[in-house]
């Protein structure tokens, strides 16, 4: 090794000598003459091999005639009489021997000495050389170095290294695959997903962490189908999941700009139906339901953290939580809403005490993190099946999920019964994808008065197709594929009235968007799901208990309603019956539970929106009567994510949007009435997240929200509204399931 050393040093010499009198070509390059780091070059002594250093000198020579060879080669890349004298293996091999040279030195000293992290820092710098060398992108030099990265990344935590590992990995996979590299593949995607960041490089990196752990995970699906995989596969393909879903609530903390938030979790969309589908693959149904549960909404969830209850926290820490959380949702809300244009220098100062008050947040809440119990403090939430079943406490709730592998079925029948798992073959992904589009193209068709069309269909205000207007296939497909297999595995007979029970509904991705209560075979004499059950809607288990907390104190306060009707908004189609509708309400509802609204026009009924922001607090129950629009990333020039926050409600001055009620709590809040087109649709660019009226509506605080999917006909909303009240108000405390049956009855009806 002592002689080949000195032959490639005399080697890269006599070639560097050879090229320097071309001097007119290299004097602007003088910069990378070897005698610059070789003074010795015409008596050189190799560095002793007995020592450490010895080695690690031989090593750095080494590397540096590769780097000067290399240079040379590709400065004059264009001059045949360079090239023509340049071997290209001495260059390489060169490398090569320093490689040897520092593993030799590596296994002379002891681990996790300083020369040994430092002669390891320097291996990885020689190995990520190496690896771009044609012939070791595909070679087990390339897992070498990418155990070398990450190693690095350990010591040094740059997160460059991450990046360049999943590259690197999806190389190797795709050339390759094969158990061993499945197995090392998933260990470091693992690894890429958890390893610690510096705290100012958490915003970007941990959105790119995600982006490049699925798409390798994707192309590792290509090669090796999920269901082939051995056990120990699927089970580090779960922690992978898991690792994602805590990625979620890095990249959108709380305490976020708003206008940052849902931006931050676009690259997400898709992922809580991978996770459960794999979940139920390889573990068991109420390990699908947690990482569901904690992978949907995490915008909501992050959101209304900012209102928790410290109470039980230290009283200093508590104290200090509670002063700071209110400015803090504050300041995020002014910064967003505020129109700064011309106005760049108070931006700046408003922005400068936003991010110093989101800083102070920050800290608290990681001191909070340090104390015993509290290790998820403001991060990923810790669900657990037993607590999210209690939402099944007054009647079913039944999960569907959809994706490339299986379409399914989770039905949690009580608090105590486990969850259920009902695998839906004759509903693929595509087909419900298509069913989706045909029931949105008719829905379309039929309200802009297309009525000729022979698969025309007719949405009544509480979102379910009316089969007397077409579309029974869509409809009947739903029920034979879908809602009769839930019926049959819950054992439920035909009933009538109050005699069926009630179910509630929890969908996911492409199933948020199809009618799943009005599925049925209208042919003849067929069934329906309102012959067996009484439908509802959560948008998940979780968001179904926080709704009936403290709801016993709302139920027994006096009700104070507030109507709120605009049927001349401008620049839209005027709306002559909701005048109608809020008439038919105010002959149901006592007077003195009416709010007043000022300014409000009673002769055409118009509001404003500042009215009825200052009015929200004092009601507990509002009935929304007007156009609502429903914005998503889609409908502006630069298609950004958070245009579903200016979703909202078409008032006579501007529209009442989702920011609004983002600031409101509504502490009495109990009922919502959103007689409005599209105010359960949300952004279908980002499904997972809810981001419509009706959730908004849930977030203030309100129990139980009536809203539509898709657009509605104005001559819906008064017999609906009409029905629902009467129930409401038919005497004694309000019923919460008065709603329901209420609604059901007026569909049935139709």
């Amino acid at each position: 090794m002592d002689d080949s050393y000195h032959v490639v040093y005399k080697g890269a010499i006599h070639i560097l000598r050879y090229i320097s009198p071309l001097h007119e070509l290299f004097r602007p390059y003088e910069g990378m003459l070897i005698r610059a780091s070789f003074p010795d070059f015409d008596n050189h002594v190799a560095p002793s091999m007995a020592t450490v250093e010895g080695l690690y000198q031989r090593s750095q020579t080494l590397a540096t005639i590769y780097r000067h060879i290399s240079d040379v080669q590709t400065t004059f890349r264009t001059e045949l009489q360079v090239m023509a004298i340049v071997p290209p293996d001495l260059c390489e091999c060169s490398l090569h021997m320093a490689l040897i040279f520092t593993q030799v030195a590596l296994q002379k000293t002891a681990k996790n000495s300083n020369d040994h992290n430092l002669l390891r820092y320097w291996k990885i710098r020689l190995l990520s050389v190496r690896a771009k060398l044609p012939g070791f992108e595909k070679d087990s030099n390339q897992v070498c170095y990418v155990e070398s990265l990450l190693a690095r990344f350990d010591s040094f935590h740059d997160a460059a290294d991450l990046g360049e590992s999943i590259s690197l990995l999806q190389q190797l996979f795709s050339s390759c695959g094969g158990a061993d590299n499945l197995t090392f593949a998933l260990s470091a995607i693992q690894h890429f997903l958890l390893a610690p960041l510096w705290d100012n490089e958490w915003h970007t990196i941990n959105s790119q962490r995600l982006e490049k752990a699925r798409a390798l995970l994707a192309m590792i699906f290509q090669r090796q189908p999920v269901e082939q995989m051995q056990p120990q596969h699927g089970l580090a393909l779960l922690e992978i999941y898991r690792g994602m879903v805590r990625l979620l609530y890095r990249m959108m903390e709380v305490g976020i700009d708003l206008h940052l938030g849902l931006l931050r979790l676009v690259p997400a969309q898709g992922l809580a139906s991978e996770a459960f589908e794999h979940a139920l693959l390889f573990s068991s149904p109420e390990r699908a339901v947690e990482m569901l549960e904690k992978s949907r909404d995490v915008f909501w969830t992050q959101t209304l953290r900012l209102r928790s209850s410290f109470d039980g926290l230290p009283p200093h820490l508590a104290e200090r939580l509670k002063s700071v959380t209110p400015k803090l949702e504050s300041y995020i809300h002014n910064m967003y809403g505020t129109v700064w244009k011309g106005e760049e220098n108070r931006y700046k100062q408003e922005l400068g005490i936003l991010r110093s008050t989101q800083d102070e947040f920050r800290l608290l809440a990681e001191q909070v993190r340090q104390l015993e119990g509290y290790g998820h403090f403001m991060a990923d939430p810790d669900l657990s099946f037993s607590s999210l079943a209690e939402a099944a406490q007054k009647g079913p709730v039944v999960i569907f999920a959809t994706s490339e592998m299986s379409t399914d079925a989770i039905i949690v029948r009580s608090p105590t019964s486990g969850a259920e798992h009902i695998i839906l073959p004759g509903m693929s992904f595509k087909r419900l994808s298509s069913i989706s589009l045909k029931l949105k193209d008719l829905n379309t068709r039929s309200r802009n008065g297309d009525r000729s069309h022979e698969s025309a269909d007719d949405i009544s205000r509480a979102g379910r197709p009316a089969a007397r207007a077409g579309g029974e296939q869509l409809l009947a497909t739903l029920w034979r594929e879908v809602v009769r297999p839930v019926i049959n595995a819950l054992g439920y007979q035909k009933a009538v009235g109050r005699d069926r029970p009630r179910l509630w509904w929890c969908p996911t991705g492409h199933f948020m968007s199809v009618p799943l209560h009005a599925a049925g075979d209208y042919g003849g004499d067929g069934d329906c799901c309102s012959d067996y059950v009484v439908s509802s809607y959560t948008r998940s288990l979780q968001a179904l208990s926080n709704a009936r907390q403290g709801l016993e104190s709302v139920l027994t306060s006096t009700p104070k309603a507030m109507l709120v009707a605009e049927t001349n908004a401008p620049n839209l189609t005027p709306l002559p019956n909701v005048a109608k509708e809020i008439t038919l309400v105010k002959s149901v509802i006592p007077s003195h539970a009416i709010i007043p609204l000022d300014g409000e026009s009673e002769a055409d009924h118009g509001t404003r929106v500042q009215d009825v922001i200052d009015a929200l607090p004092q009601a507990s129950i509002v009935h929304l009567a007007c156009h609502g629009t429903q914005r998503d990333t889609r409908s502006s020039a630069i298609h950004y994510a958070s245009e579903a926050l200016e979703s909202g409600f078409c008032l006579r001055d501007g529209t009442l949007k989702i920011l609004h009620f983002l600031r409101l709590g509504m502490p009495r809040a109990f009922f919502a009435f959103l007689s409005a087109c599209e105010s359960a649709k949300g952004d279908d660019t980002q499904p997972d997240e809810s981001v419509h009226m009706a959730a908004a509506m849930m977030f203030c605080g309100f129990r139980s929200v009536v809203a539509t999917m898709w657009t509605m006909d104005d001559l819906d909303g008064p017999e609906v509204a009409k029905a629902i009240y009467t129930e409401l108000f038919k005497g004694g405390p309000f019923n919460p399931d008065d709603v329901p049956y209420a609604l059901d009855a007026v569909d049935v009806l139709a």
